[in-house]
């Protein structure tokens, strides 16, 4: 422990108790005059009967505590088990303060491990497939995974003041963002309070806080370090290949791949998941819809909308052939899954993707080649493309039932409808919200199945975080796309390829805003998260690093830098704008 950290754990209350229970030595000793003659004076010293009597005392009341702890334990864990691990969690908060400052320089490395594994069992590992254990939630990947994650970055975050002032500088770049959401996990914390269940919500709370607010600030300090977007994008391009190829095998089977292969110690004895094995059919139709290693078809098809822009950015920026002919190759494999899902919200964000990254593209070339006629051709034919495409969606048959569906998805829709109906009285009624992971029963919608549902996410934060909360959630996600949106417009370097994933972060935010609207599920979640870490992350480097200078200048293209000159009148002028 450092000097620092001691003197100020020996002039906190805890140090206040030791000194009035310490025992006072009959004599001092010096320490290096120690020898086989003085041994025998250090065996044991006796202080004051009084202060003997109070350590006896303490240790009295700390046996009685232990034993009042183990009995209510013994009687009442089945049920309570979370609250008694409060003490403990308590103690491993106060030992990670304590740890030497020495760990830090250790640790980045497993963080960085944890951090990236974190993402592919997230993705590649349905999390349907746990060790149930009665009396304790689900043990499944993610979480094994993510506790070691949040220890070991709170013991980064606790020795290394070099972690806490990166993490500081990133958190003042994109102060509003991170405010809304300090925010919102405030309103978060409260409304357990307001929650009629709760132990329900204090389940639900911890594994948000675990998985999206530990993951969001993360993600800030592991991008903060060169090359690690790239290899995070690179990994989640693997990963949606992995999740396509099982879904077109899932869909020539008819049925979920490992359904009849689960080991015992993995079966889990619950409705939904025994749902979630037996697949999913259109109930009109009668056709299956692909779900991969996501619980539903939805979440696969929210997945593959959050991952295309990461793909394209490959697809499209100046890599290496090959690697921009396998990226390119991808696209028509996850259009045939997305399709195979059924579902449109996925459709929507898949279509979604590609109209804003052809204006993104034609708003950065117009702002960065001056003279060209490309991107202000893009730019201005815009307009005139979008409504073209919207009115092939509504004619062309085939497309309009991929993007606003038919007959078979009027009872999805119809439910939505409902949902909103029933929704606003009660969110009026209660603007404060109705406690977190309360939003379903509250809303009180059932299926003719008999299943209780909620089917977008924007009643869900309303009704579980009141108004206020809906306000700071989403609002977190409009400023960081609009901060990302005035730092990809701004010069730099081509060769400084990590800056232009802001463009793919971007958009996988727009997509997340416009699919919640229609989708609740939050099993994505973590994955925005960590999108929502690398917008602020990136637009911190980019004000840390400034304009970065070319080397040679040899490229002019739309991703060089614009370098500045003086005119005879003094003023700075971007090479190739015309002075009057």
């Amino acid at each position: 422990m450092t000097k620092p950290k001691i003197r100020k754990l020996w002039s906190g209350p805890i140090g206040a108790v030791a000194r009035r229970l310490r025992w006072q030595r009959s004599e001092p000793v010096a320490t290096a005059s120690l020898s086989p003659s003085l041994l025998p004076r250090l065996a044991p010293f006796r202080g004051p009967p009084t202060r003997r009597s109070r350590v006896y005392l303490g240790y009295g009341l700390l046996g009685f505590w232990a034993l009042i702890y183990g009995l209510i334990y013994a009687f009442f864990a089945p049920y309570f088990i979370l609250w008694f691990a409060i003490p403990l969690l308590v103690l491993a908060l106060l030992t990670i303060w304590a740890l030497p400052s020495d760990l830090a320089s250790t640790l980045n490395r497993p963080l960085e491990i944890l951090f990236f594994t974190f993402l592919c069992v997230l993705v590649v590992w349905p999390n349907y497939l746990a060790v149930a254990i009665p009396g304790l939630p689900w043990i499944t990947l993610v979480r094994l995974v993510a506790v070691p994650l949040l220890v070991v970055f709170l013991i980064c975050l606790s020795t290394s003041k070099a972690v806490r002032s990166t993490l500081a500088h990133t958190i003042k770049s994109s102060r509003v963002v991170v405010s809304l959401y300090i925010g919102f996990a405030l309103i978060q914390t409260l409304s357990i309070v307001f929650s009629p269940d709760v132990g329900g919500s204090f389940d639900r709370y911890i594994t948000a806080q675990t998985t999206w607010t530990s993951i969001f600030f993360i993600s800030m300090l592991v991008y903060s370090r060169p090359a690690r977007i790239q290899l995070w994008a690179a990994l989640l391009w693997a990963t949606a290949v992995i999740v396509a190829v099982l879904g077109v095998w899932e869909y020539k089977l008819g049925h979920v791949v490992w359904a009849g292969h689960v080991p015992s110690f993995l079966k889990i004895d619950n409705p939904d998941v025994q749902r979630i094995m037996a697949g999913q059919m259109r109930a009109n139709t009668g056709v299956y819809r692909v779900q991969s290693t996501f619980s539903t078809s939805l979440g696969l098809g929210e997945f593959i909308a959050y991952a295309l822009p990461f793909i394209l950015y490959f697809a499209i920026e100046n890599y290496p052939r090959i690697v921009r002919f396998l990226a390119l190759a991808v696209v028509p494999l996850l259009f045939f899954v997305v399709n195979a899902s059924g579902s449109r919200a996925g459709m929507i964000g898949f279509l979604l993707t590609l109209l804003a990254y052809l204006l993104a593209w034609g708003a950065i070339r117009w702002r960065r080649v001056r003279g060209g006629l490309l991107g202000p051709a893009i730019v201005w034919a815009y307009p005139v493309t979008v409504a073209l495409f919207f009115t092939a969606t509504i004619f062309i048959g085939r497309l309009h039932r991929m993007v606003w569906g038919g007959a078979e998805t009027g009872p999805s829709t119809d439910a939505r409808r409902i949902q909103y109906e029933m929704g606003w009285p009660k969110i009026l009624s209660h603007p404060w919200g109705y406690g977190i992971g309360r939003g379903a029963i509250t809303l009180g919608f059932v299926e003719p199945n008999g299943m209780l549902t909620i089917d977008t996410y924007y009643l869900t934060v309303a009704l579980e975080y009141g108004v206020l909360g809906f306000i700071l959630y989403f609002g977190a996600f409009l400023f960081a796309v609009g901060g990302a949106t005035r730092s990809v417009l701004a010069p730099f370097d081509r060769r400084n390829r990590e800056a232009g994933f802001l463009l793919p972060a971007g958009i996988c935010l727009i997509n997340f805003v416009v699919i919640k609207s229609v989708f609740a599920q939050q099993d994505n979640h973590p994955l925005v998260f960590m999108v929502l870490g690398m917008a602020l992350a990136l637009t911190y480097r980019i004000r840390k690093e400034g304009a970065p200078r070319l080397g040679d200048g040899s490229r002019s293209d739309e991703f060089e830098l614009a370098r500045t000159a003086k005119t005879s009148s003094g003023r700075t002028k971007l090479e190739g704008e015309v002075v009057a």
